[in-house]
């Protein structure tokens, strides 16, 4: 019979190194700003497709809506076609 050797384990974890960073004394993990919320979904309007004019303007409003609310910049030209 062959006596064939036994399977080497790799070792998965290190109990040192799991205690080295829970007790790991110093600031933390730099924290991430929180995610502004996604844009609403936008309708691609061909020239070609035919939807109501007013469609066009309202996802506009949608936009400078999600805009103010999330705090983004908007420029003054766009403000006063808003207005």
């Amino acid at each position: 019979m062959l006596s064939l050797s036994k399977r080497e384990r790799k070792a998965n974890y290190s109990v040192e190194n799991y205690y080295k960073e829970t007790l790991r004394v110093g600031p933390s993990k730099t924290e991430k700003a929180p995610k502004l919320p996604r844009a609403p979904k936008q309708i691609e309007i061909q020239d070609f497709q035919i939807f109501d004019p007013a469609l066009a303007q309202l996802q506009e409003r949608e936009l400078a809506v999600h805009k103010t609310v999330n705090f983004l910049v908007l420029s003054p030209t766009s403000m006063a076609a808003h207005r």
